[in-house]
């Protein structure tokens, strides 16, 4: 989705795709959505959306 349509992504995800190759960006991606889950688990804390 963030490929075909970057405008609709958050500013992090667009530089990554538009900075790395492709599996490269998937993995950061995945990293990011672990660590941030990871974190949520841990400290039992529902998701806040980032500010901007």
């Amino acid at each position: 989705m963030a490929k075909r349509s970057p405008e609709k992504v958050d500013l992090w995800t667009a530089k990554v795709i538009a900075d790395k190759p492709f599996r490269l960006a998937t993995t950061a991606m995945a990293n990011k959505a672990a660590r941030s889950i990871w974190a949520m688990v841990t400290k039992k804390q529902e998701y806040r959306q980032p500010a901007f």
